[in-house]
């Protein structure tokens, strides 16, 4: 209940940028339903590198976990539910839980 009472559900609209390259990720997701790309923008050509599914962790994770700018952005690609922690929130749950950091 401690770990679940720090995660809150976003709804992202089809084709939503989800983190923009050069903003610092601040969220960890867990997808509920929905496809999320990893690309890195371009005006001539985009690269896309991976793709996140249903029922899958998925941010920018470099960017998450050294709390800098993200060099590339996460875009849903159909309607998208994901159930968010905060970075903050997650090294409370760390802290704070024998589970979370086993977890972690």
């Amino acid at each position: 209940e401690f770990i679940a009472s720090h995660f809150s559900r976003k709804v992202f609209a089809k084709n939503q940028i989800i983190t923009r390259q050069g903003e610092t990720e601040n969220f960890l997701s867990f997808i509920e339903t929905g496809i999320i790309r990893f690309y890195i923008p371009d005006d001539e050509n985009e690269l896309t590198f991976n793709f996140s599914f249903d029922k899958e962790f998925t941010c920018a994770y470099d960017s998450f976990l050294t709390q800098t700018p993200s060099e590339y952005e996460l875009q849903a690609l159909t309607e998208t539910v994901v159930w968010q922690i905060s970075f903050e929130d997650l090294q409370k749950v760390y802290a704070q839980t024998k589970v979370g950091n086993y977890l972690g």
